[in-house]
């Protein structure tokens, strides 16, 4: 019973190091995108969808001093799918100059407002 333990503790330690693979070229070069938040919104969440096309979900770093924010590509939101939004933030970017409009998807991140609809996905929409 002692060695059947043993070997069972062995395997679990020693299954952070099974399967790691360096990063590859991509995985090191993501793309960031910074921004200057002009306005921001806290409510009680409401539902959105995705219509025909999936969109990018980024992963946002709030800057703790001064009102930057900096998004991360983190995946995307499959099309067709409904979700729970309630905060949005409206932001100029650096690079551009130019205004957006983020909205944050309940579990999933940040997401362009303009790219989500109003309530749930009904199939008939289509």
């Amino acid at each position: 019973m002692r060695k059947f333990a043993t070997i069972i503790a062995s395997a679990i330690l020693a299954a952070p190091f099974i399967g790691v693979a360096p990063l590859n070229a991509n995985a090191a070069k993501t793309k960031s995108y910074k921004f200057s938040m002009t306005s921001s919104k806290f409510f009680k969440a409401k539902t959105y969808h995705t219509k025909d096309n999936a969109i990018t979900v980024y992963k946002g770093a709030i800057s703790a001093d001064t009102p930057n924010i900096v998004f991360t590509v983190k995946g995307k939101i499959k099309p067709s799918t409904t979700f729970k939004i309630d905060k949005t933030i409206t932001a100029k970017s650096f690079a551009t100059k130019k205004n957006s409009s983020f909205s944050y998807v309940k579990g999933q991140g940040w997401v362009k407002t303009n790219l989500i609809t109003k309530g749930a996905f009904h199939y008939a929409d289509r």
